[in-house]
């Protein structure tokens, strides 16, 4: 039985995370291109900005199984922010998606034309950002200026009528449904801990001192508590990851009207990079789309995936992701 097709992995202007046109050792380089089929779209831009080098990286991959041509059955989206402040933070992040890729791609491989059920999805997402933060920490132990090397993860994997997803740190997911959005991941900062503790209000997260310090993060001593979810979708949905240089500059109902406005997963991620631009982000801004076509709609009950809580312990050192 063939091996599913990679149709798409890109990152602008990153380094790309090497794509095959099937995952049998061998590698066939494809030109990065949107998939813009009757089932899916799927995209991911990212700039700069005044920084003045580029520490976020990440994939959009599209794994065709044994349908049609141009209908990618699987889609994998993921983000890498590497922390600001801490050494190597731009190898920090292009390991996480070198690392990620794979091994998803892997999992990925194995169930395709047979069933993928949401909590192996969220295993095989856990597996590869614990994976990546090995091989962060083994980076980091190397040599003189790797020390501290770290990096946040975002990951979403489509598949027919539902989505999982997985993260560490501080990038997001977000669902955008008929023009409202909803975020699925929370924070893992010292601010979002005293929050959830009621010792500080909603609205003192932005500025809070500690709005930027991690508790958890790829790279630490041992392996990060990933935390974990699922959704089902439906027509027209997008799924959107970004990093804090996007985020943090833009609110809720201003990336819901962006996405909602856009005509394709590629036009929403390039539209949010830019709006971050334009807002004054002090940091790399990159973002990740996935829409889901009306012909997509499945009615698939959101399966009770538990939600991996951040350690309460407070670590000496935590890296800062500004």
């Amino acid at each position: 039985m063939p091996q599913p097709v990679v149709l798409n992995t890109a990152i602008k202007p990153l380094p790309v995370v090497a794509p095959s046109q099937t995952w049998d050792g061998e590698s066939h380089p494809v030109p990065p291109f949107e998939v813009s089929s009757g089932l899916c779209q799927f995209g991911i831009a990212s700039a700069i900005g005044p920084r003045q080098r580029l520490e976020d990286s990440g994939f959009a991959i599209g794994l065709l199984g044994h349908g049609a041509l141009g209908t990618p059955e699987c889609v994998l989206l993921g983000l890498f922010d590497g922390v600001g402040g801490a050494s190597s933070g731009d190898d920090a992040s292009r390991i996480g998606a070198r690392v990620c890729a794979p091994h998803l791609c892997a999992a990925v491989c194995e169930r395709l034309g047979g069933s993928i059920q949401p909590g192996q999805a969220c295993e095989a997402i856990r597996s590869a950002i614990r994976k990546a933060s090995e091989a962060v920490r083994l980076h980091a132990s190397l040599g003189p200026g790797r020390e501290g090397a770290a990096t946040t993860a975002v990951i979403a994997m489509k598949y027919e009528g539902w989505a999982a997803f997985g993260w560490v740190g501080d990038s997001r997911a977000y669902l955008a449904r008929r023009g409202d959005i909803e975020r699925l991941s929370t924070d893992h900062t010292a601010a979002e801990r005293l929050y959830e503790q009621g010792r500080i209000d909603a609205a003192d997260l932005p500025d809070h001192p500690e709005a930027h310090t991690l508790t958890q993060w790829v790279g630490g001593e041992g392996p990060p508590e990933v935390s974990l979810g699922t959704r089902s979708l439906s027509q027209n949905d997008t799924l959107v990851l970004l990093t804090d240089g996007v985020h943090g500059v833009l609110t809720d109902s201003m990336i819901a009207a962006i996405v909602a406005n856009a005509v394709s997963a590629q036009e929403a991620a390039d539209r949010l990079v830019s709006a971050a631009l334009l807002h004054g982000t002090n940091d790399n801004a990159t973002a990740a789309c996935c829409r889901v076509a009306p012909a997509e709609e499945v009615a698939h009950a959101d399966a009770p995936i538990p939600t991996t809580q951040p350690s309460q312990e407070t670590r000496d050192g935590s890296p800062r992701n500004r």
